[in-house]
């Protein structure tokens, strides 16, 4: 593995982490991506972090998650660690307090 690349897009409350693995391209490796999602004071939220299996082809994938009415507005981070590298990357992302919900009924 040469790169580990992250990408964070929250709109809203719904967050798409983009991941990708470089450096397996000629591989039949399916790499395997642990993700830690920690809150604006620095603490882990288990229920986000989660084991990724990405795309044997494109050694790639997308991580989706909603975040709860009740979570901490600021600054989130999402940290990815290969799983057979140990290589870790991160990504921060802004959890808007003013931007609107989507009420259902």
């Amino acid at each position: 593995v040469k790169d580990l690349s992250v990408t964070v897009d929250c709109r809203m409350d719904q967050v798409n982490t983009e991941i990708s693995v470089v450096g397996l391209e000629n591989t039949k490796y399916t790499p395997v991506v642990h993700v830690d999602v920690y809150d604006p004071e620095g603490a882990k939220i288990e229920p986000y972090s989660k084991n990724i299996v990405l795309d044997p082809e494109s050694k790639s994938g997308i991580y989706a998650f909603e975040h709860a009415i009740n979570d901490t507005k600021g600054q989130w981070r999402i940290v990815v660690k290969d799983v057979l590298s140990g290589l870790t990357n991160e990504a921060a992302y802004e959890l808007n307090p003013q931007a609107p919900r989507v009420s259902r009924q």
